[in-house]
C-alpha cells in the first residue's frame, strides 16, 4: 500500500514533465517545418531570374556561379548578361536588347537563358560549367545534323527564323541536364506550327516530347 501511495504521488510530476517534453517537441517540429518551407521557397525563387529587373544577381544552387546583368557600357539601349564565378570573374557574356529570363538547374550548375530577340524571334541559350560560351538551341536544332530529333518523327522542323516568326523557348527542367523545349510560330505564308521537344545538354541532342 505504501508503495502504491508513493507511485501515485509521482504521477502529477510525471505528467507535468511529459507535457513539457511534448510541448518542446511540438515547438521544434513547428520551427523545423517553417524553416524547411522558407528554405525551399527561397531556393526555388533564387534559381530563376528575369532581367532587367529588381534583382541583378542570382546565384546557382550551390552558389559557385552567379547569373548577372548590367547596363552595357557601349550602348545605353543594351544590357550585358554574364555568368561569374566566386571570384567575380566573368566566364560568359551575352549582350541583349530587350529582356531575358532563365533558371539554374536544381541539382547542378547548368543554366538556360531565353532571349526575347525581337518581335519575330525568341531563342534559348544553354550553359554548363564545362562550356566556354552560351549555346543557341535554334542553331543546334536547325543547323547541327547530329542534334536530332533522334526518335519518333526524325525529320527536323521545316520552319526557320528566315521563313517564319520563330519562337524557341526553354520551358523548364525535366531533370538536372534535360530541358523541356517549345518551338512555335507562324510561317510567312500564314501556317502555324508547334513542336514539343526535350534537349539533353550532355548528349547535345533533341528528342520529341510525345
Amino acid at each position: 500500500m505504501i508503495q502504491i501511495t508513493i507511485l501515485i504521488s509521482f504521477i502529477p510530476q510525471l505528467c507535468r514533465q511529459w507535457r513539457l517534453t511534448l510541448s518542446a517537441v511540438a515547438i521544434l517540429c513547428s520551427l523545423s517545418t517553417s524553416f524547411g518551407l522558407i528554405h525551399a521557397q527561397s531556393s526555388q525563387r533564387s534559381l530563376s531570374f528575369n532581367f532587367p529587373g529588381d534583382t541583378s544577381r542570382v546565384p546557382s544552387t550551390a552558389g559557385q556561379f552567379s547569373a548577372i546583368y548590367k547596363q552595357s557600357a557601349k550602348s545605353p539601349d543594351d544590357f550585358v548578361f554574364s555568368i561569374e564565378d566566386r571570384t567575380g570573374k566573368a566566364l560568359v557574356e551575352h549582350t541583349f536588347s530587350r529582356s531575358v529570363e532563365g533558371a539554374w538547374s536544381h541539382a547542378d550548375a547548368n543554366l538556360y537563358l531565353n532571349d526575347f530577340l525581337g518581335s519575330t524571334q525568341i531563342d534559348c541559350f544553354v550553359w554548363i560549367p564545362q562550356s566556354k560560351s552560351l549555346s543557341s538551341l535554334t542553331d543546334a536544332l536547325l543547323r547541327d545534323p547530329k542534334s536530332g530529333p533522334i526518335e519518333g518523327r526524325g525529320a527536323k522542323p521545316p520552319e526557320t527564323p528566315e521563313n517564319s516568326r520563330f519562337e524557341l523557348t526553354c520551358d523548364g527542367w525535366k531533370s538536372k541536364d534535360k530541358l523541356l523545349v517549345n518551338v512555335e510560330g507562324t510561317t510567312w505564308a500564314g501556317g502555324q506550327f508547334k513542336y514539343k521537344l526535350v534537349y539533353d545538354l550532355l548528349l547535345k541532342r533533341f528528342n520529341w516530347n510525345d
